[in-house]
């Protein structure tokens, strides 16, 4: 009987951790939201290859992004400071052809969130302006460095 208790606890343990990793990664981080996509649009990637993400490396892309940004908002005037940890950040990992990992982040005000259609968990969210509600930036996982910051332009 205990054998098959065991082997039955085994089994609903092996079908939860199936459900489980079929399930978007989704992740509740510093009041933001981020979407870990398994693809990286071509017009993003260039000649690297789609990675994997640990919560071990994303807890990482937190705390670089969490100094960058300290030192980034100090340097800004009020109205074009970012408050990133707010926003929702779609995160494409790559590994570049020399081997490094890098992640491309794309990141908006929750606000469009909410006033949009586009299910930004599914989707590449890309517009055109906008201002500080949407940035992207670069985060170099083996240098640890931060780079490549592109706010949008406001129309």
């Amino acid at each position: 009987m205990r054998k098959a208790i065991g082997i039955f606890m085994l089994m609903i343990w092996a079908a939860n951790s199936a459900a489980q990793s079929a399930k978007p990664k989704i992740m509740v981080v510093n009041y933001g939201l981020i979407k870990v996509f398994d693809e990286v649009p071509a017009f993003i990637a260039g000649n690297s290859k789609p990675a994997g993400l640990s919560d071990k490396e994303i807890g990482c892309i937190e705390m670089l992004l969490t100094i960058f940004f300290d030192r980034y908002n100090r340097q800004q005037r009020q109205e074009d400071r970012i408050g990133w940890k707010e926003y929702r950040r779609q995160y494409f990992p790559m590994t570049l052809k020399n081997g490094t990992k890098e992640v491309w982040i794309n990141c908006f005000c929750p606000e469009f969130v909410a006033n949009s259609d586009r299910d930004w968990r599914r989707d590449l969210i890309w517009v055109h302006d906008g201002g500080n509600c949407f940035f992207n930036i670069r985060v170099n996982l083996d240098e640890q460095k931060v780079h490549d910051l592109s706010v949008n332009g406001e129309a």
